[in-house]
């Protein structure tokens, strides 16, 4: 009996770890933050989130410099993040929203270079798409964390947020709301840079909707290659 061996490349490449990594930030993104964890159950959250970002960008990196400096920055996110989650007396909430967020936009580029790429438009495109959406919303709130532990009040909440886990959560459902630019009101940007970079995530939601379906109508419209002719020999 033959072993079954199959290649990391292979496996983000096929539609399965397409909806592996969907159905994780939906999980991550919407799910998990109504359900208490203990901190054994965080940390088994994060390294294996960790490690499907770590081993997403070591395998679709198409340079070694994209290589390298990827796979060095989700190391360092997933070694602070331990550090933060098993010291509770270190408070490494910066660190870990900074390299979380950089981890997730090289993720993001590197999905993009395949979503774009010339190729038929297939699953793994649209399940692509999807989680480069909602990467665009984790990465945004990962910035509005940076500016709120920076400049604390750069946001206005109707009801106070109670601790990080808290103001995580809120920030995480304002950046989704200005995403989809559905703005309720109940949390408001009011730092400079705050409503700079909601601003911006209101236009990327916009158009990268309609960049998106452009590309792929072009992609589904054009023509097939047609298929090499035979060089044999005349008769």
């Amino acid at each position: 009996m033959r072993p079954l061996r199959i290649s990391a490349r292979r496996f983000w490449l096929s539609d399965r770890m397409l909806v592996a990594l969907l159905a994780m930030l939906l999980l991550l993104i919407f799910a998990i933050p109504l359900v208490p964890f203990d901190r054994a159950g965080r940390i088994a959250i994060d390294l294996f989130f960790s490690l499907l970002l770590l081993s997403g960008i070591a395998t679709l990196a198409r340079s070694r410099l994209g290589l390298w400096l990827g796979a060095g920055v989700a190391a360092a996110a997933l070694l602070v993040r331990l550090i933060d989650r098993l010291s509770p007396r270190i408070d490494l909430g910066r660190s870990d929203a900074l390299l979380t967020g950089l981890t997730e936009a090289t993720l993001t580029a590197v999905l993009l270079v395949q979503l774009f790429r010339p190729g038929r438009v297939t699953f793994y495109r649209v399940a692509g798409a999807v989680v480069v959406f909602l990467l665009f919303g984790h990465i945004f709130a990962e910035a509005y964390y940076l500016i709120e532990s920076l400049s604390p009040g750069s946001f206005h909440f109707v009801s106070p947020a109670a601790g990080r886990s808290g103001l995580t959560g809120r920030l995480v459902y304002f950046s989704f709301a200005t995403l989809s630019t559905v703005g309720y009101g109940d949390v408001t940007a009011l730092h400079p840079l705050a409503r700079s970079l909601a601003a911006i995530e209101a236009l990327t939601g916009q158009l990268y909707p309609a960049i998106l379906i452009a590309r792929f109508v072009a992609l589904a419209i054009q023509p097939a290659a047609p298929p090499p002719s035979p060089s044999g020999p005349r008769g």
